[in-house]
């Protein structure tokens, strides 16, 4: 096996986010990108690529009153993972994975007073032969709004391009 054997391919999914104060409540968004999966060994990937990643949060009305009851105040990143996953083969052309790894959002557009943002991602999926579901969850570090930190959880589908590996018994 080629010890750096990567597939490209694209992901997407929804997000659920949040401050780390249960005074707020959570916004939904979307993320889609192009990752990178590298095939260390037959147990430890690496994922990294680029998503475009929407997170946030709603004040609710308990916080402020009027006229700010019920705000979405919403941050869009582009977000670079760096994720170490290790799978366990559950069929010949499917495994399970528990994965986790840092960070890094450059928000482009949105309220943060921070323009960036960073953290640890931990995740556990299921991949079937060019296809990928995970659950993850985002730690942010950074103090993106006031004193506050975002949480994300997020539910993903990826599907791989063809690899950059000839496709044999062994490549997986």
């Amino acid at each position: 096996m080629n010890p750096l054997f990567s597939q490209i391919g694209i992901k997407g999914g929804l997000n659920f986010s949040n401050l780390n104060n249960s005074d707020f409540d959570n916004l939904s968004g979307f993320q889609v990108g192009l990752f990178l999966h590298f095939k260390l060994s037959k147990t430890v990937h690496l994922n990294t690529g680029f998503n475009y990643s929407q997170k946030g949060f709603i004040i609710p009305k308990s916080i402020l009153g009027a006229p700010l009851d019920g705000e979405e105040v919403s941050i869009n990143y582009i977000e670079i993972p760096v994720n170490f996953a290790f799978h366990i083969k559950t069929g010949q052309q499917s495994s399970v994975f528990a994965q986790a790894g840092p960070y890094l959002a450059i928000e482009i557009s949105g309220d943060a007073s921070e323009a960036t943002d960073y953290g640890l991602n931990f995740g556990v999926g299921f991949e079937y032969m060019q296809l990928q579901i995970a659950f993850n969850y985002g730690l942010g570090l950074n103090q993106v709004v006031s004193n506050y930190q975002i949480r994300i959880f997020s539910v993903t589908v990826a599907g791989y391009f063809q690899s950059t590996h000839s496709n044999n018994a062994e490549a997986y």
